[in-house]
């Protein structure tokens, strides 16, 4: 999780965005075919879950990078960022 400033600031109330990453992590040399399946459902799951998520009517989330798709030769790492706009008052 990582939060930056929105850039909106009016006296005693600040607007920021709460950044997070979800990733989701799959051994292909261990896992079966239907755990590769269920990792990548899992995934567009989520995805498909942030894309619909509104915090408040009208207020949806915003998507943002992720961490880079990684694969060492082993594990592979799928990942979708998302911030939240959010008020501390």
């Amino acid at each position: 999780m990582q939060i930056q400033s929105a850039g909106n600031v009016r006296g005693c109330a600040a607007g920021v965005l709460l950044q997070f990453v979800f990733s989701v992590y799959c051994d292909i040399l261990r896992a079966s075919a239907e755990q590769k399946t269920a990792a990548e459902t899992l995934f567009e799951t989520a995805a498909r879950a942030l894309v619909t998520f509104e915090q408040s009517p009208q207020q949806h989330l915003q998507i943002t990078d992720g961490q880079s798709t990684g694969f060492d030769g082993r594990v592979i790492r799928m990942s979708i960022g998302f911030s939240i706009p959010t008020y501390l008052i």
